[in-house]
């Protein structure tokens, strides 16, 4: 007599619990991110990792769980399952004919009693063994785990975008492509391409011309679980989720390419965090990452483009004390190597600088320079523009006042102090000539009224002073012309 299916029976015990079920469904929480990022691994991943090499088939099957974030509480049913399901095959797998046919009897027997329905993205164990849904690494799992029942000396094997299941007999390896139940052997069976094409979408080939093979022990399979969920995270955009998976991977199979994924994700949760202008939280976030895993020189560029945005948001909200004691504070990190931190005092420097001083008066202004010069690194060139402006500014109110001598002398002390500029060069030249044209006005006035001899005195004064202006040379030798043809 056959024996009935085991995803029957499964069927049987959901309908059971469906209205069980639909009580909880508004309030089971969705898988999704967290409100705050997580760091750390879940102490029961560390306490996976430290288990044996030679796991058992429970315990292959609690890590597949914990790993498809089945709550501890939910796990017990599927143990139920599995339980089942390898007391079935104990039952029906007669283990005569050696590791060989096993293992194929294994594949069938898994594709009869619940391998369901192929789903290239369903890498849930969970889900796996409520609805028969798989994909290449939650059916190797599951192979896995009946294959350890059976004491088969079972490998994984990942390519760059699949995974399967490899039997070793003696120096023998036997390819097992979980996803079909014809694919036990593949390279041997050539009826198998076709059908296989047929069931799933793929058409593989034989094992010796799969490239990029890897083998990984039952640890680097099970992890794939969260490798599947890492990359799935990524695509829908859940960066936290994401970190936290690839610390629990990282933490579970502790090697460089895990370790890289960490950085990669810690990477891309950031960048989150710095588009949404959440700049505090993400240097929280760096400061936890270096106190458990040192500084990582990967993180610069992002950790310098934070900051940045950071301080600079202070600066333009006015929280200039604020901006000076985080730019403080982040050195002790010693993240950045010296040219980086010379660049962020410059920018902290110039910008609060360019906020300050159109609210306060030159002489204000001046004061605010030699304040931040002396309490800062900065190179005196970082200040050059902006005294220029303010020795610019204090020459035009002295200009505006008629002052134009003392506007020219202004320019020219700043020129003195910072050295020749062409804009101030400009501003000199047009302040002596503004002040020529006024003693020219001033010379006509009076040469007009017939009071020539106060004109040339006027004049000549004037050239004293600014002895290059030709207006006033012309205007001597028009007086002059005039008081000779007077005989005076």
């Amino acid at each position: 007599m056959k024996l009935p299916s085991l995803r029957h029976r499964y069927a049987r015990l959901a309908r059971l619990k469906i209205a069980a079920i639909a009580v909880l469904a508004c309030a089971a929480p969705a898988k999704t991110s967290a409100d705050s990022v997580r760091l750390a691994p879940r102490p029961a991943v560390v306490e996976l990792g430290e288990l044996s090499a030679a796991l058992t088939s429970t315990q292959l099957t609690e890590i597949a769980l914990a790993f498809s974030d089945v709550p501890a509480e939910s796990r017990p049913r599927y143990h139920a399952i599995i339980d089942e399901l390898l007391s079935l095959a104990d039952r029906t797998i007669a283990q005569s004919g050696g590791d060989y046919a096993t293992g194929e009897e294994i594949l069938q027997f898994l594709h009869s009693e619940l391998l369901e329905s192929y789903d290239e993205s369903q890498t849930y164990f969970d889900v796996l063994l409520d609805s028969g849904r798989h994909n290449c690494v939650s059916s190797s799992i599951l192979y896995l785990i009946v294959a350890r029942h059976f004491e088969l000396e079972i490998q994984g094997t990942v390519t760059s975008d699949h995974a399967f299941c490899t039997l070793r007999i003696d120096d023998e390896l036997v390819d097992i492509e979980t996803t079909t139940s014809y694919g036990f052997d593949p390279g041997k069976k050539t009826e198998f391409q076709d059908e296989f094409g047929n069931t799933t979408g793929y058409s593989y080939v034989p094992a010796t011309n799969y490239r990029d093979r890897n083998s990984v022990d039952a640890r680097g399979l099970l992890a794939l679980i969260l490798h599947n969920r890492i990359s799935l995270y990524d695509s829908q955009g859940r960066y936290g989720d994401a970190l936290a998976a690839s610390i629990d991977r990282h933490a579970f199979i502790s090697d460089e390419s895990t370790f890289d994924d960490v950085l990669r994700e810690i990477g891309n949760y950031l960048a989150v965090l710095n588009s949404d202008r959440r700049y505090e939280e993400a240097l929280a976030v760096l400061a936890d990452v270096y106190s458990r895993y040192g500084v990582r020189s990967e993180l610069e560029r992002s950790h310098y483009g934070i900051l940045n945005n950071l301080l600079v948001a202070l600066l333009e909200a006015g929280e200039f004390e604020s901006a000076r004691s985080i730019f403080r504070s982040q050195l002790a990190s010693e993240v950045f190597p010296l040219e980086r931190v010379s660049e962020l005092e410059i920018m902290l420097v110039r910008r609060e600088l360019a906020v300050r001083l159109p609210h306060l008066s030159t002489g204000e202004g001046f004061d605010l320079v030699r304040m931040m010069r002396a309490q800062s690194t900065v190179p005196d060139e970082a200040y050059r523009e902006f005294e220029i402006s303010l020795y610019g500014r204090s020459a035009e109110e002295a200009a505006a006042g008629g002052e134009y001598l003392r506007a020219a002398e202004i320019v020219e002390r700043g020129m003195a102090q910072l050295g020749r500029d062409s804009r101030l060069q400009r501003a000199s030249d047009v302040y002596r000539y503004n002040f020529a044209a006024a003693e020219h006005n001033r010379f006509a006035e009076h040469f007009n009224a017939g009071k020539i001899d106060l004109a040339r005195e006027i004049v000549l004064s004037a050239l004293e002073l600014v002895p290059e202006s030709r207006l006033l040379e012309q205007d001597l030798a028009t007086v002059d012309r005039v008081l000779k043809s007077s005989g005076n």
